[in-house]
């Protein structure tokens, strides 16, 4: 069973997330925060994948990218974005996330989860 930790402040948009998820046969656990601390305490409990939106007030995609290549180097991390593709996705593909997803789009988070898990060798079920 995947452990999914995810950065988001949007109850709803955890939720239309999640759904996509399950709609896409994916099983798993999940665990959300919106902090920090939160995020840091989160990865010690080893996480197979962490979905981070890329704007949460005070604490976002880039930030949680930064401490998780620190943390969690080997764990697969995906930007959830509000916007299209734009400077800021190039950036965080450069600065080491795995993929980026347009919230319009989730109908491509399944496939981008599947490329990076199994890029980590890490494919689960």
């Amino acid at each position: 069973m995947l452990r999914l930790l995810m950065v988001e402040d949007q109850e709803a948009d955890a939720e239309l997330t999640l759904r996509a998820l399950r709609v896409g046969g994916l099983e798993f656990v999940w665990e959300r925060v919106d902090t920090e601390q939160a995020f840091r305490e989160a990865l010690h409990r080893t996480p197979d994948l962490i979905l981070s939106d890329g704007q949460v007030p005070g604490f976002g995609g880039r930030a949680a990218l930064t401490i998780a290549r620190a943390e969690v180097p080997a764990t697969p991390f995906i930007v959830l974005s509000g916007s299209t593709w734009d400077q800021h996705a190039q950036d965080v593909i450069a600065a080491g996330a795995a993929d980026f997803v347009c919230k319009a789009d989730l109908k491509a988070l399944l496939p981008a989860i599947e490329r990076a898990l199994a890029a980590t060798g890490s494919a689960k079920s």
